[in-house]
């Protein structure tokens, strides 16, 4: 300790400084009695307490991992969503519809007023689903839309135009695939349904044919009155055909009749033209034919023969193939001449040429024998009317 007094260093023991002889012992203890007061006096410092730093600290602890906690389930949540939203968008990719074109070959077909034709649609999409259904295609570009899967399109139904020309379908099925490149039919370069149908001539139509058509407009819903009065259109373009074909037939068979008896005619005028030479010498013979020859007539006594016709009794047609011709003619020798008739039936090629009936040839009938004893007397007078019945 130090002296008051002087400041000399002394020991804590000594109760006098040695140096200056001040007592030590009292301002000491006055020094402790001052502290002792000081300290009575002076107002106690509370304790400074921890505690609320320390719940600070946990409070911020479990605040930031709170934080974590939420943020991260937040991030998860997002990523279920994220995961979520793909998934609904390549399913939405995967299951949406494309358009399958369907366009029929048909020739000249009105749609508009026209019945369309239906198309029966099986198969399965991509999940498995079965398909099963129809459309009616009432247009030349008619779209359908099916979802990826494999189909069968098949046309169930003939079709009647606007103007009543019907049109029978001539394909059976088609085999169609929707993937996500597109649309395939079968092996077809197109990627459409293109069925195949054949105009039906309007006389070839029948009642069968056009029931089935009313038939299963009835059963996609069209009204009986569209349907009956496209029936209709339907029978008065076969009944205008029917009537059509049958003035041409007329006219041509008429036509025909007319031409064939222009050759028959022409027939029968070389006849007339080549009856006096001798047949056994004859260049001439008309087309060629060879003549039949009487089995009274030896072939000895051939160079005596001589033919004349006297008439012609009669010529018309048996149908547009064939002319009956009947004729009236001399036979015989010098001293023995008779008069026949003959019936011949000539049948002609469609360039009108004779191909049967001609004498000689397959069809002729020999003349029957007329003649009576008296029969010479009177072939005069029918030689001399020849020239009057030589037809012209």
């Amino acid at each position: 300790m130090q002296c008051p007094n002087c400041g000399n260093v002394v020991s804590d023991e000594e109760i006098e400084c040695p140096e200056c002889g001040a007592s030590l012992a009292a301002p000491a203890e006055e020094a402790a009695e001052g502290e002792a007061f000081a300290a009575e006096e002076a107002p106690v410092k509370p304790r400074k307490k921890r505690w609320p730093i320390v719940v600070a600290i946990v409070i911020a602890v479990v605040v930031i991992a709170v934080a974590a906690i939420v943020a991260f389930v937040m991030y998860q949540n997002n990523l279920k969503e994220q995961q979520l939203a793909d998934s609904q968008a390549v399913y939405a990719e995967e299951h949406a519809t494309t358009a399958v074109h369907i366009k029929a070959q048909m020739d000249d077909y009105v749609y508009d007023g026209g019945s369309g034709f239906p198309v029966n649609i099986s198969g399965t999409d991509l999940d498995g689903n079965a398909v099963s259904g129809h459309v009616v295609v009432n247009s030349a570009d008619y779209t359908t839309d099916l979802k990826r899967g494999q189909y069968v399109f098949e046309p169930v139904g003939d079709a009647i135009s606007a103007d009543g020309t019907v049109y029978t379908v001539t394909a059976a099925s088609y085999s169609v695939v929707v993937n996500a490149m597109g649309v395939e039919v079968g092996t077809s370069a197109f990627p459409s349904v293109r069925p195949q149908f054949a105009k039906v001539e309007a006389d070839q139509v029948t009642d069968e044919q056009l029931e089935a058509i009313a038939s299963w407009m009835r059963a996609t819903g069209t009204s009986s009155t569209t349907v009956d009065k496209l029936i209709e259109v339907a029978k008065q373009k076969r009944e205008e055909r029917i009537t059509e074909l049958a003035r041409i037939e007329a006219e041509r068979v008429a036509a025909r009749e007319q031409a064939i008896m222009e050759a028959a005619t022409d027939f029968i005028n070389c006849v007339y033209d080549n009856s006096t030479s001798d047949l056994s010498t004859s260049r001439n013979r008309p087309h060629n034919l060879t003549y039949h020859y009487s089995p009274q007539v030896t072939p000895s006594s051939i160079e005596w023969l001589n033919t004349s016709l006297t008439s012609l009794d009669y010529m018309r047609t048996v149908d547009e193939n064939t002319v009956e011709v009947s004729l009236s003619y001399r036979y015989g020798t010098k001293d023995n001449v008779k008069l026949y008739r003959v019936a011949l039936t000539l049948a002609f090629d469609e360039d009108c040429k004779i191909i049967s009936g001609a004498p000689g040839l397959s069809g002729y009938t020999a003349p029957a024998d007329t003649s009576s004893n008296s029969s010479s007397s009177s072939s005069g007078s029918s030689s001399s009317n020849s020239a009057n019945t030589r037809t012209n």
